[in-house]
């Protein structure tokens, strides 16, 4: 089972000892702030979609340079190859650009102990920036989760406070 320890939120911090007491500071500068994560993660995601473009041009571009041979079958076999890498990485680029909307429309989080969507949330787990699927990615340091609020965890912690 995982303990909720702490919620952070733009400009303040909420810490849980073990008797799940609440320790509060105002005007927080601390390293994982949301908006700090926010910005880290739009540049991962924007990373991601320009990479994604320039493979799919590259494709696009070895396919059309493809001179026909001799043998017409070879020919039309990597067309279609082609054609079937540029679908596939159109739809990771569709993704990419889905979560960046997301992570878009995503608001600050209010200065609250409760969990909700844009929350950095402490746990006997690890740290969990709750906004759009990336995986682990480490800043300033800190390893930090970035989970979709889709998922099964994000969505158990939804509204909790701690313990």
């Amino acid at each position: 089972m995982i303990k909720i320890k702490g919620v952070i939120h733009e400009k303040s911090i909420y810490i849980f000892n073990d008797r799940n007491k609440i320790i509060f500071w105002n005007d927080m500068k601390r390293s994982l702030s949301p908006a700090l994560l926010y910005e880290h993660c739009m540049r991962l995601l924007q990373q991601r979609s320009d990479e994604l473009r320039n493979e799919i041009a590259a494709v696009q571009q070895a396919a059309n340079s493809e001179t026909k041979s001799t043998a017409g079958d070879k020919h039309e076999t990597a067309r279609a190859m082609a054609q079937l890498e540029v679908e596939m990485l159109s739809s990771r680029l569709s993704a990419a650009n889905g979560s960046v909307e997301t992570l878009q429309r995503l608001r600050q989080p209010s200065s609250t102990d409760i969990v909700q969507p844009g929350s950095v949330v402490i746990t006997s787990a690890g740290t969990f920036y709750l906004s759009v699927s990336i995986g682990a990615i480490e800043i300033e340091g800190e390893k930090v989760m970035v989970i979709s609020l889709e998922a099964p965890l994000a969505r158990a912690m939804a509204g909790k406070k701690y313990g």
